[in-house]
């Protein structure tokens, strides 16, 4: 194996783990700001109102709320 060989691989290597540790940090931060979403919903706030407050856009404040309404129990 030649080194330019050896450096692709590790380049690879390190895209691999480059995307998975930004898809559970982005995941990580999707459920928190669907968390702060609910919670704001339970305390009474509206969406826009939701929306205005954590930097968000309506609609996917809106989403995120259809999709909580329609959980079961």
């Amino acid at each position: 194996m030649t080194l330019l060989q050896r450096d692709r691989e590790n380049i690879e290597l390190g895209r691999e783990e480059g995307r998975e540790e930004g898809f559970q940090e982005g995941r990580q931060i999707g459920i928190k700001m669907a968390l702060d979403i609910i919670r704001l919903h339970l305390d009474g706030k509206e969406a826009q109102e939701i929306a205005d407050q954590l930097g968000l856009e309506a609609d996917f404040v809106n989403q995120v709320l259809e999709d909580y309404a329609g959980l079961p129990g």
